[in-house]
């Protein structure tokens, strides 16, 4: 699967995943966060060092920090998750 943003106004985006009590996922959060070499735009693929195997028929929430370049506010506008 693949976890896609739209976002603007970023430097860097990362993501973590984290379970039903919003308790962090360890092998999809602090040093195995997600990340895109993206600084916005649509459909920003983020990256993972682990496939998502792993979370098949489980829940999870995620967590978009973004860090702002420039003047303008950072803006998150839609998280995508597809299949495949």
């Amino acid at each position: 699967g693949k976890i896609l943003l739209n976002a603007d106004g970023t430097r860097s985006i990362r993501v973590e995943l984290l379970d039903e009590n919003f308790q962090p996922l360890p092998d999809f959060s602090g040093t195995n966060a997600g990340v895109t070499d993206a600084d916005g735009g649509l459909d920003c693929p983020i990256r993972w060092p682990k496939n998502f195997t792993s979370l098949q028929g489980r829940s999870v929430r995620v967590k978009v920090e973004l860090t702002q370049a420039g003047d303008p506010q950072p803006r998150l506008y839609a998280v995508s998750v597809r299949a495949g």
